[in-house]
């Protein structure tokens, strides 16, 4: 039998994790070690303070939409426990939002478990997408983060020490603005079929292109370098 993690819904409660109700998660603040992945089927909630220490074949996976929003003094961290480990997959339902707030992500590798096989640190599968201060250190995946056929607002996205493409926009409508990109060894950013505009963007040591703009893609530049 072939396996496909999004066939198992694992909303069990656990010490971190609160179901407060049917399809609504609450991941409680705190420094929790996680050894196996998380499959939610449902809207999650992760409190300012949290550090989830990921172990090698773990990975967070969301059906609906997170609320991610630390502070910045107490961001909301996501990194490996002992190195790499797989990353964040957001598949939204009925077009939710989904919103990353003073977040880090560091060491991710792309979640590859059987049949799933996610090569982005955040992959973000349609719906709404805000993002204000988010962190992605270390990434060896092919892009940091993937966001395909999504409505985004995004600002103040730092993306540093990627193995690949820093930021990935297919099908994607919206603004990124006042966002930095440095030490990238593929795109900076990369677009196709989307209508996006860009403002005060800063690219810096990236041994590929500092911007792609693929196929149907529109892409407007301002105070940008």
């Amino acid at each position: 039998n072939v396996k496909n993690p999004l066939n198992f819904n694992l909303n069990r409660e656990k010490s971190f994790l609160k179901k407060i109700s049917k399809e609504q998660f609450l991941l409680k603040k705190g420094n929790w070690n996680i050894e196996k992945p998380i499959v939610l089927i449902g809207n999650l909630q992760v409190e300012q303070d949290t550090i989830l220490n990921f172990s090698k074949n773990s990975y967070l996976i969301v059906v609906g939409s997170v609320k991610i929003e630390g502070s910045q003094n107490k961001p909301v961290i996501f990194r490996g426990k002992e190195g790499q480990w797989g990353g964040i997959y957001i598949l939204s339902k009925n077009k939710n939002t989904s919103l990353f707030k003073n977040v880090l992500i560091k060491n991710a590798s792309g979640i590859h478990d059987s049949i799933l096989k996610l090569d982005s640190s955040l992959t973000i599968y349609e719906g709404n997408v805000k993002i204000d201060n988010l962190n992605i250190e270390e990434s060896s995946t092919e892009d940091a983060i993937n966001i395909f056929n999504s409505n985004i607002d995004i600002k103040n996205l730092s993306i540093n020490s990627t193995f690949s493409d820093a930021l990935d926009c297919d099908f994607c409508n919206g603004v990124i603005e006042y966002s930095k990109f440095s030490n990238i060894l593929g795109d900076a950013i990369d677009f196709s079929g989307s209508n996006v505009s860009l403002n005060n963007i800063r690219v810096e040591k990236v041994k590929d292109k500092g911007l792609s703009v693929g196929e149907n893609s529109y892409v407007y530049i301002s105070d940008s370098s």
